[in-house]
């Protein structure tokens, strides 16, 4: 497999990283940068070095849920495909990858059906509510990121498993900050 290393003009060397000004973790704030977590545009599909021109059913998922988000259309409709596809592509707009573990036929269905109790049980089916609640967490995974690879020696963490995401712990942190932002 080919690397492709970017350039900076008339020097033939790979872009340096940009230096590191400060090791101090920004103020977190709740949710801050939410709305830049779900686009507004569609991002081009990505076929994951796949040499057919077909789509596997976690690219079509990607797909309706960057459809869902451009529109705005989180209505009754959802299903789970729908919304491991909002996790997907949170992770590869967060991470630049999309999560092969999901590419998985067994391992998609499970998050899809743990995507859709937590909808129903805690959501009441109200599947805007559980995109707030998705934005959030991802927003969140969005600051501790980007504050682990400023660091030197870079910080190595764990990424944002859908089975992280999708439980009544994530929940019940997406609560507290609201309850938090309320009093505050």
């Amino acid at each position: 497999m080919r690397r492709r290393v970017q350039v900076m003009a008339g020097t033939g060397t790979p872009e340096a990283p940009a230096p590191v000004t400060s090791r101090a973790a920004p103020a977190p704030t709740v949710a801050s940068g939410a709305d830049d977590v779900i686009p507004s545009v569609p991002t081009a599909p990505r076929r994951n070095g796949r040499s057919s021109g077909k789509l596997s059913k976690l690219e079509v998922s990607v797909q309706n849920a960057e459809r869902r988000a451009v529109e705005g259309d989180w209505g009754e409709d959802v299903d789970g495909a729908v919304l491991v596809g909002l996790y997907a592509m949170c992770h590869r707009l967060v991470y630049g990858v999309l999560p092969l573990e999901l590419e998985k036929a067994q391992e998609f269905r499970r998050a899809a059906g743990t995507a859709m109790t937590m909808l129903q049980r805690h959501f009441q089916g109200r599947a805007g509510d559980f995109v707030e609640f998705v934005k959030w967490a991802w927003a969140e995974e969005k600051r501790k990121h980007q504050w682990a690879v400023q660091q030197v020696p870079v910080v190595q963490r764990k990424r944002l498993l859908w089975q992280f995401l999708f439980v009544e712990r994530m929940l019940t942190d997406y609560r507290i900050s609201i309850n938090t932002r309320k009093r505050g």
